[in-house]
């Protein structure tokens, strides 16, 4: 089955909510269908680049057996690698993963720092949570920002979702938001990408900072087994420091 085949037949799966392991032998690294790049590079709805695509291509190449990236919405991962639907789940960390039930967390990979990007003549301004009260914020649906959630709770920050940092950003240059939370991971290139780069940074506050892993199913002990072996192999290897990930942007 080629890899098109694959991701074709898993996007009319989701849509039908059917399982993912029907699709076959082939290993299934699921990803946020909210990643930006550099995570992913789409290119006429193929993802052709990016870090989950590398991921996926060092571990196909370690194990010797293809390994598909298919995108699943954020909200099903966790019930998706509990089935063994997906057989991991990279880029997460397990305090934002608290309901994936018997899965074997990979050694860290690396760090993200999530960032509030404003305009320029505000940045130095904005040094901690208190200097935020009274904004309008992009955030993504679903996410806790566990710092900021008793000034969102109160009201003295309002939290604005969307389904992706490109929207967050978007809502920033156009107005709608007076600060967006972005991981330092992605912010560089979507500002650039969306020529917001001139007139908009990080603030001096800095929201958490978390270790990013992967999530491996234990549905399958033996494939369980075999991708934390295979992902130690590839961590080894350097694909996870940053000077190697930036190659992938």
């Amino acid at each position: 089955m080629t890899k098109t085949l694959v991701k074709t037949l898993a996007a009319v799966m989701l849509w039908l909510g059917a399982p993912l392991n029907a699709l076959g032998a082939d290993l299934l690294l699921g990803y946020g269908s909210h990643f930006d790049a550099p995570y992913t590079v789409i290119e006429d709805g193929e993802l052709t680049g990016g870090w989950i695509h590398a991921t996926a291509s060092a571990l196909s190449k370690s194990l010797q057996t293809p390994v598909s990236a298919v995108a699943i919405p954020r909200k099903r991962s966790s019930d998706m690698i509990n089935s063994g639907d997906i057989d991991l789940y990279c880029f997460t960390n397990p305090a934002w993963a608290r309901d994936m039930h018997s899965v074997r967390w990979t050694e860290r990979l690396f760090d993200v720092s999530n960032l509030v990007i404003v305009r320029n003549d505000v940045a130095k301004s904005v040094r901690s949570p208190y200097d935020l009260r009274g904004y309008f914020v992009g955030t993504i649906l679903g996410y806790s920002y566990r710092p900021l959630t008793p000034f969102f709770d109160s009201g003295q920050i309002q939290r604005v979702d969307t389904k992706s940092f490109d929207q967050n950003l978007k809502m920033l240059r156009n107005g709608r938001v007076e600060a967006a939370i972005v991981p330092d991971t992605v912010a560089e290139n979507l500002l650039l990408r969306l020529g917001m780069d001139k007139d908009f940074s990080a603030a001096l506050y800095m929201v958490s900072r978390r270790s990013l892993h992967c999530a491996i199913s234990g549905a399958n002990p033996e494939k369980q087994g075999q991708l934390t072996e295979a992902l130690k192999a590839v961590k080894g290897s350097g694909l996870f420091d940053w000077p190697e990930l930036r190659g992938f942007n």
